[in-house]
């Protein structure tokens, strides 16, 4: 299994198995924001990274990558919301087994804005 380490590792990786090929060429042209770990992304409700993808011409989208324990590599697809209620990037030291919490694979690269998007996610 090719482990993802860093943030380069991961958009590497999505840019080499992108679900389609226009989020290859945008990822190349435009921008892109680690959103960090989410406990459950639909519709499996599986563990994983969500990476966001603005084109230049402002199209987004949002690319989960979760673990294939099974194939023993990652697979990949398009969110359609991203379930901010399920961020993990405030979690306490500890809750996952392998992380350290606050490192920006698990916190995302704004985590700040991120932990306000949770709290008002989880208040509604």
């Amino acid at each position: 299994m090719n482990h993802l380490r860093t943030r380069n590792d991961i958009m590497a990786w999505l840019e080499d198995h992108a679900p389609r090929p226009a989020i290859a060429r945008a990822m190349q042209g435009g921008n892109t924001e680690l959103l960090g770990v989410f406990r459950r992304i639909p519709p499996q409700g599986v563990m994983g990274w969500i990476v966001s993808i603005t084109t230049k011409y402002d199209i987004v989208w949002h690319v989960a990558i979760k673990p294939n324990k099974l194939m023993g590599d990652y697979w990949c697809h398009v969110v359609s919301d991203v379930p901010w209620e399920h961020w993990m990037g405030d979690i306490e030291h500890g809750e996952l087994p392998t992380a350290t919490p606050g490192t920006p694979l698990y916190a995302g690269d704004n985590p700040e804005k991120y932990k306000e998007l949770k709290n008002a996610k989880t208040k509604e």
